[in-house]
């Protein structure tokens, strides 16, 4: 059972009694929070939590339970990534929620500046927090200094168990072994070991081998169809898919993890720094380290070849054109072809028919031709706004801006000289 402390108890009778005076109400509108992360392994389960939490509520017949929010797997370090609590505090903002009960303050957040920030908020709204591991009196400055090492020692908990599991995750690494998570196509996990998935592996050669031979991706997606290959969640291979799997290392046997060069998390509760462990005979290869090199430099050697594919300095109208027929965003793109191998920039529709195996039938715009007529469209406008029905007004702008910079540098001036005097 959950204790309720004396300051407790007299809130929940002042919020009865100003709720019977204002509405006429018998009861308090309770609300109970539960929560546990992955690596809280030892901790009370969901169902646990929320049966002391209605045990608590039954004993008072003041407390109606309305509204249970259970999060899994949802670290106590961040709020933004847990939908439910936030669904509670903006039930609690409108005023229709009186009292959360929640098991320790921990459930509702591990982060000290996060659980003081709730408090506070929690207080604006009037909403009345029981925890069974509140027995601090806030309101004195030794409750607030325990309340806060208390709140202090959970992050550190929190920080410090995330630490040890990544520090597994390393050791597995470097033992070869899975750090979690599925295997990419092609190799499955079986008993923490990568293993050859021999159904899905000679996929994984022929995409090489296409590669190798210089052979482009639209060319391997139409090979991968026409021999019945799917992804694991049946849907056809995408530029996207072959390019992770044509640049991943595990299919030459080296297991890398912790990349140095690699992204990192938006919510990492581990603030600790690891080495990237590279483990070149973990997994059994799938292709020879000579193909991969040889696919990597051709990859690589494309990618120079078209470096402002994507640039939005080049293709300055990606983002505001939009395609006729379908209503697609056009992004740019630049085919090379003819005897001078001249280089042409163009504006295509990513569903075009002959892309992606895609049926929209709006057909590529030659970039140079399109933003020539866009750019005589604009000036023409502008010519039209600086007739000389509005000439006077942009003139007089551009002169007081003239003159406030003069007024400026006429003060500049006249600080240097007083200087100038002072020093003589």
């Amino acid at each position: 059972m959950l204790p309720l402390n004396k300051k407790s108890l007299d809130l929940l009778q002042n919020a009865l009694f100003e709720a019977k005076e204002k509405y006429g109400v018998t009861h308090l509108r309770t609300a109970i929070y539960a929560r546990k992360s992955t690596v809280d392994e030892r901790e009370t389960s969901i169902s646990g939590q929320i049966s002391l939490c209605t045990e608590f509520i039954n004993k008072y017949e003041f407390l109606k339970l309305t509204d249970i929010f259970q999060e899994d797997n949802r670290s106590g370090m961040f709020i933004d990534t847990r939908e439910e609590f936030i669904k509670m505090l903006d039930k609690a903002k409108k005023r229709e929620i009186d009292v959360i009960v929640v098991l320790r303050f921990d459930r509702l957040s591990r982060n000290n500046v996060h659980i003081n920030q709730i408090l506070n908020d929690l207080e604006k709204w009037n909403c009345i927090l029981i925890s069974g591991d509140d027995i601090f009196d806030r309101n004195t400055a030794a409750g607030e200094l325990s309340f806060n090492i208390m709140t202090c020692i959970n992050q550190f908990k929190s920080r410090m168990t995330a630490c040890t599991t990544k520090q597994g995750e390393i050791n597995n690494a470097k033992l070869g072994k899975s750090t979690g998570g599925q295997a990419p196509y092609g190799l499955k996990i079986v008993n923490k070991c990568f293993e050859i998935d021999e159904n899905e592996a000679p996929a994984i050669r022929t995409i090489f081998s296409m590669a190798e031979k210089g052979k482009s991706y639209q060319q391997i997606i139409k090979k991968m169809n026409s021999l019945g290959y799917k992804t694991r969640k049946g849907r056809q291979f995408t530029y996207s898919t072959l390019n992770s799997l044509l640049r991943n290392e595990k299919y030459i046997g080296t297991f890398v993890y912790n990349r140095e060069n690699g992204k990192r998390k938006a919510h990492r509760v581990v603030i600790d720094e690891f080495d990237e462990v590279r483990n070149e005979t973990a997994i059994p290869p799938i292709i020879t380290k000579a193909t991969f090199d040889k696919v990597q430099k051709l990859l690589n050697e494309r990618k120079q070849g078209h470096p402002h594919q994507n640039s939005s300095s080049e293709y300055i109208l990606t983002g505001f054109i939009t395609c006729k027929d379908c209503g697609s965003s056009m992004s740019g793109q630049s085919n090379v072809g003819g005897r001078s191998k001249k280089r042409t920039r163009l504006y295509v529709c990513p569903n075009h028919l002959s892309r992606r195996g895609k049926k929209c039938g709006t057909k590529s715009v030659n970039a140079e031709y399109l933003e020539t007529a866009v750019k005589e469209i604009l000036t023409a406008k502008i010519n039209e706004y600086l007739s000389t029905a509005n000439a006077e007004t942009v003139f007089g702008l551009l002169k007081k801006q003239k003159n406030d910079e003069a007024i400026i540098h006429r003060n500049r001036i006249l600080r240097i000289e007083r200087q100038h005097l002072c020093f003589d």
